[in-house]
């Protein structure tokens, strides 16, 4: 069963790394990918938070880029240079996991199945007291690799250079 559809509060716990994808605006092109995944105060049937994640990114940090944008509306503002270490590198983990915000989820049916999508990311609003803390989820880059079609997937830490 896919999340419900709305807006509701979630947290960020998972920056995966996507490593390189075929690029979908230029044909023979590969772009670095990277997917945000939240879980979402409305729960299973099993009482357990649902996990929704976005589309991949392009692993930019250009402040035009979508990722970035992402970004800036998660931490509720725009990366500076406190941000960044002496090698011009930023830790997008320590930055972002755990930060919460509001999801806008629509269902999209493909065949048979549904499927539930992050529309919009948004940060929370003043008057939502409650912070969502990540519950019972193990990060990819900390599940054991497994066997995917062409060989064997791992994620790696988030961080990227500016």
């Amino acid at each position: 069963t896919p999340a419900p559809e709305g807006t509701t509060q979630a947290v960020l716990v998972d920056i995966v790394d996507l490593g390189m994808q075929p690029d979908k605006f230029n044909e023979g092109e590969v772009v670095h990918q990277v997917r945000l995944s939240f879980q979402t105060e409305e729960k299973t049937e099993e009482g357990k938070p649902f996990i929704v994640s976005t589309f991949g990114y392009k692993a930019s940090l250009n402040s035009k880029s979508n990722f970035y944008k992402a970004i800036a509306t998660i931490l509720g503002r725009k990366l500076n240079s406190d941000d960044f270490d002496k090698e011009g590198d930023v830790d997008l983990d320590a930055l972002l996991i755990g930060k919460n915000v509001n999801l806008t989820i629509v269902h999209n049916k493909k065949g048979e199945n549904t499927y539930a999508n992050i529309e919009a990311i948004s940060p929370l609003i003043k008057s939502q007291k409650t912070v969502l803390k990540p519950e019972g989820y193990t990060r990819m880059q900390d599940r054991e690799a497994v066997a995917v079609e062409g060989g064997d997937e791992e994620a790696s830490v988030a961080t990227f250079s500016g």
